[in-house]
């Protein structure tokens, strides 16, 4: 299927390790499919997915 990434290649991608990937998968914090066994991402949702997370610039943590 084109545009699906395994969880390696999703890993490669996002820059995160696997074990990162599966704990937010399994808590449902970062889109993605599960066939069966096999989990897989879908490329444009992890880009949007990243997007979404970015932090703009200039804006300070306020404590």
């Amino acid at each position: 299927m084109e545009g699906l990434l395994t969880v390696e290649e999703a890993a490669d991608f996002t820059r995160l390790s696997t074990k990162t990937l599966y704990t937010y998968a399994s808590q449902k914090r970062i889109p993605h499919i599960k066939l069966g066994s096999r989990l897989l991402f879908d490329q444009i949702q992890l880009k949007k997915w990243i997007i979404g997370n970015a932090v703009p610039a200039g804006e300070a943590e306020k404590k």
